[in-house]
């Protein structure tokens, strides 16, 4: 086997398990945000922008699962979206995310 293919091996294997990690986080993410207790009074869920006049949870779900992973790429790779913590158990999933994406 060649340098050539072991490396693109390796990345092939990186980009794999990014995809991955990112995958699990915005399913636990939308679980916290759609099902977990909430200390506010307030989810994620129900704060987020379809950009039109539907309600995020009114969304077919490939949309509702694209913005979840948005978002859980976002604490990977440490850029913004417009999906934010609004209570303390999705502050503290936040904060987890932005730790094990480090």
């Amino acid at each position: 086997v060649t340098e050539g293919y072991r490396l693109a091996f390796q990345l092939a294997t990186l980009v794999s398990g990014i995809v991955w990690l990112s995958h699990m986080i915005a399913c636990l993410w939308f679980v916290i945000g759609r099902a977990a207790p909430s200390d506010t009074g307030f989810r994620w869920v129900t704060y987020v922008s379809s950009g039109n006049d539907l309600d995020y949870l009114d969304t077919g779900a490939v949309y509702q699962y694209m913005v979840a992973f948005h978002w859980a790429l976002g604490q990977i790779t440490l850029f913004g979206t417009n999906a934010a913590p609004t209570n303390s158990l999705e502050q503290a999933f936040f904060v987890f995310a932005m730790m094990f994406g480090f």
